[in-house]
């Protein structure tokens, strides 16, 4: 697993829009890939907010039986985060 790097998140987000003439941008992982968790996407929130960049985060679970039982996502591995970056009116 590599350290999650933020603001190479944050670079490949700024080219995205620049390169596409786009003001959304959607990016998703899996927590156990990228070894995000809330500090993190707290982290990548406040980046985000200092460039005028809206986020969204959703999150999903693996999809499973039934009859498996269903931890809290503080414990779940294979959780993936779905993000979505809107570029703010003054940028």
């Amino acid at each position: 697993m590599t350290k999650f790097n933020i603001e190479a998140v944050i670079e490949n987000i700024k080219h995205y829009f620049k390169v596409h003439n786009s003001n959304l941008v959607e990016i998703s992982f899996e927590r156990k890939d990228s070894g995000v968790g809330v500090p993190e996407l707290n982290q990548l929130f406040q980046r985000a907010k200092e460039l005028n960049y809206e986020m969204f985060v959703k999150t999903q679970l693996p999809l499973r039986a039934m009859n498996e039982p269903v931890y809290g996502m503080g414990n779940e591995e294979n959780v993936v985060y779905y993000l979505t970056f809107r570029k703010g009116d003054n940028k």
